[in-house]
């Protein structure tokens, strides 16, 4: 579950207001978190079954090299 900030605390509730920042704040963290996973399963269950030449074209992938770079 990822929580976003919303004006004055108010949430699920008809004057709940996110500001479109903080929405794309969330979506920013959701997007790392499943990128991080990924990364996980790949290097836990694909790589030791695949290649080294694999890791390689892994690891040049900007995507996965910027989400390791945060961690």
């Amino acid at each position: 579950m990822i929580f976003v900030r919303c004006r004055d605390g108010v949430s699920h509730n008809p004057s709940e207001y996110t500001e479109p920042e903080d929405c794309a704040a969330g979506a920013e963290v959701l997007l790392r978190a499943v990128l991080r996973y990924d990364d996980h399963v790949r290097r836990e269950h694909i790589i030791p079954l695949a290649s080294k030449e694999f890791d390689e074209v892994l690891e040049k992938t900007s995507i996965v090299t910027e989400v390791q770079a945060e961690a």
